[in-house]
């Protein structure tokens, strides 16, 4: 077996992303929702005519 075919084989065995990317995902995914939470707060505090 090649060294490619044996990295695809534990690509595909459930290892996934590298552990910093995983962590960076869920900081930018939290910070998006905390993102529009913050927008929807404003804008229902904003006052209406």
């Amino acid at each position: 077996m090649s060294e490619t075919a044996a990295n695809a084989d534990a690509a595909m065995a459930g290892d996934g992303h590298r552990r910093w990317a995983r962590v960076c995902h869920w900081i930018i995914a939290f910070s998006i929702i905390t993102l529009f939470v913050s927008g929807v707060f404003i804008f229902a505090m904003h006052p209406r005519p």
